[in-house]
């Protein structure tokens, strides 16, 4: 048994002309952290004449480029509500301070606000809550909707112009934000999917990765199927699963004979199309390569299990 266990480990590299040590980073005690006392520290100092790598705890998987996550609707329709009662609790803090003219400009914050995180609608119901609270806490008469002077009058007039020109304009402004990151969204994964195939050593890789990105774009299962020969006196090519994500997803009898379908006449088949919608719960697309000529047969289809499929509940299937 080695007492010194980095130099038992270079001596046993040395005696094999090893030029490379890989290492797990390991859990030490703190103090050995900061006396520089843990296996890589030393092994830093003492092992000149080699490249040292050192792997990472339960290094984290890539991080997929989801889109972003939405807000359950119960928050969405709380919204308008939430943000008019903040404004009114802001309102009663200053009513000694501002004028009762002047609290609709801290209603217009709450509008804003609405408009810009959950759209036009949302914007417009924070705005008529907002004229309701406004003028039956603070415009006098108080604690009634009648508005007594034509100065009032003029300034709800003058607020709920205001109120609808920026529901307007801030729920445009929402939709183009929100456009923006969706297309971020699709660049980030056509990147990720790039530099995947770009690390593919073969066709069985390739062919899983196609499946893995069908499955994460249709959030369902999905299957590759490549074309065989057609069998003596048959015409129509033989679909034969290459990949499949989960790994147990496969069509049926009826799923198979749709992708025949797709691939014998070039046209998505299956449940949520124009051809065979109602045999199975599978959609297929066919699919052709880059260099393939104009007319050509498809070169494979992939399939996925169609958001119409009788016992669908949307969620995302597990690896």
């Amino acid at each position: 048994m080695a007492t010194d266990l980095p130099r038992a480990i270079l001596g046993h590299a040395r005696a094999r002309n090893a030029t490379h040590l890989v290492i797990g980073r390991g859990k030490p005690a703190a103090w050995r952290r900061l006396t520089g006392r843990t296996l890589s520290a030393i092994l830093g100092r003492r092992a000149t004449d080699f490249s040292l790598h050192l792997v990472p705890i339960g290094a984290a998987p890539v991080r997929r480029a989801g889109e972003p996550a939405r807000l359950p609707p119960w928050i969405a329709a709380l919204a308008a509500p939430a943000l008019v009662g903040a404004a009114t609790l802001v309102s009663d803090l200053f009513d000694a301070i501002i004028p009762d003219a002047a609290m609709g400009m801290i209603y217009l914050v709450g509008i804003v606000a609405a408009a810009v995180g959950f759209g036009p609608l949302h914007g417009l119901a924070a705005a008529v809550l907002s004229f309701l609270a406004w003028n039956y806490l603070f415009l006098p008469p108080r604690y009634t909707l009648v508005i007594a002077g034509p100065q009032d009058v003029v300034g709800v007039v003058v607020f709920l112009l205001v109120a609808a020109l920026l529901t307007g304009t801030t729920g445009t402004l929402g939709r183009s934000v929100r456009a923006a990151r969706a297309r971020v969204v699709a660049l980030r994964r056509l990147i990720e999917f790039s530099r995947r195939l770009g690390a593919m050593h073969g066709q069985a890789d390739l062919l899983e990765a196609v499946a893995r990105e069908a499955e994460r774009l249709a959030s369902r299962p999905a299957c590759i199927l490549l074309p065989l020969p057609p069998a003596p006196g048959e015409t129509t090519p033989e679909p034969v699963l290459r990949a499949a994500i989960p790994f147990d997803a496969a069509p049926d009898e009826a799923g198979m004979a749709a992708a025949r379908w797709a691939l014998a006449h070039a046209r998505p088949t299956g449940r949520g199309t124009d051809t065979l919608p109602s045999g199975t719960d599978w959609q297929f697309r066919p699919m052709r390569t880059g260099g393939a000529r104009a007319g050509a047969a498809p070169s494979a289809c992939w399939g996925c299990v169609s958001a119409r499929a009788r016992g669908w509940t949307g969620r995302r299937t597990g690896r």
